[in-house]
C-alpha cells in the first residue's frame, strides 16, 4: 500500500468571507484520492469541536489495484498544544504544526480571508434546490476549491489539487475529492478526542517528504507542510 502524505487544511485566518462552517459538527465523508497514477478510494469519519481545540478524523482506504487492502488510519489535531498525531497499522506518529498562523486567527474554520468566490449555483431543479458557493483558496502545493451551502456554509465537497513545479508538464499533478455527508451539530462520543497511551509517549518527529494530500474539509491546517 502506498503511504499518502497528508494536508490538513484549516483556515488560519478569521473568514471575512463571513462563512464559516459549524464550531462543532461530526459528518461522513466519500474519499477519491489519485496519487503517482493510483486511486485510493474510501470512506471517512470526521469530528470537530473549537471549544476544545480539537479535530479528529478516522479513514478507511482501499487501492484501485488492490481492492481487498484496507489501510486504517486516524488523525488527532490538538490546536492548542500545536501537536498533529497520526495513527496507522499501530504506530503513532507526532508532529508538530506551524502555529504562528494561530496569532492571527480566533476561527480556524472560516473560509480564508485569501480565498475568492469562484462560482455560485444551484443543485437540483424545480422543487427541490440547494444554493452553493464554491471558493478557490491557493495554497503553497497547489489549489484548493471549497463548496459549501449558501445560506449555512455547510461543508459539501473539497477539492485539492497538488502540481509539482519541478516538472515541465503543468497538466500533470495529483490530487483529492473529499464528498462530506451526513453532517450533525453532535458529538455521540466524546471519546473519539482521546488520545491513545501509545500517541502520549510518542517522540516528536520531523515533517515528512511525502506529496502532499488533502483528506477532506477538516479545519484547514495548511502549515503544517509549509515549511
Amino acid at each position: 500500500m502506498y503511504r499518502l502524505g497528508l494536508l490538513l487544511l484549516v483556515a488560519y485566518v478569521a473568514g471575512v468571507n463571513g462563512c464559516c462552517v459549524p464550531p462543532l459538527y461530526s459528518a461522513g465523508g466519500y474519499l477519491r484520492i489519485f496519487q503517482d497514477g493510483h486511486f485510493f478510494l474510501g470512506e471517512a469519519e470526521l469530528y470537530y469541536n473549537y471549544s476544545l481545540g480539537i479535530h479528529s478524523a478516522f479513514y478507511n482506504l482501499t487501492m484501485d489495484e488492490f481492492p481487498d487492502t484496507y489501510s486504517l488510519t486516524s488523525v488527532h489535531i490538538d490546536v492548542k498544544s500545536g501537536d498533529i498525531y497520526l495513527m496507522t497499522s499501530g504506530t503513532c506518529t507526532k508532529r508538530k504544526l506551524d502555529v504562528s498562523w494561530l496569532q492571527a486567527t480566533e476561527l480556524p474554520h472560516c473560509i480564508p480571508s485569501n480565498a475568492h468566490l469562484e462560482r455560485e449555483i444551484y443543485i437540483g431543479g424545480p422543487h427541490e434546490d440547494v444554493e452553493v458557493m464554491t471558493y478557490t483558496h491557493a495554497v503553497k502545493h497547489g489549489i484548493r476549491h471549497l463548496t459549501v451551502t449558501a445560506h449555512h456554509c455547510y461543508p459539501v465537497q473539497d477539492v485539492f489539487y497538488f502540481r509539482d513545479t519541478s516538472v515541465s508538464d503543468k497538466s500533470t499533478g495529483n490530487g483529492t475529492i473529499t464528498q462530506v455527508k451526513n453532517l450533525k451539530f453532535t458529538i455521540d462520543d466524546p471519546s473519539v478526542f482521546d488520545l491513545p497511551d501509545l500517541c502520549k509517549k510518542a517522540p516528536i518527529s520531523p515533517a515528512p517528504a511525502e506529496l502532499p494530500l488533502s483528506l477532506g474539509l477538516l479545519p484547514n491546517f495548511a502549515k503544517l507542510h509549509d515549511n
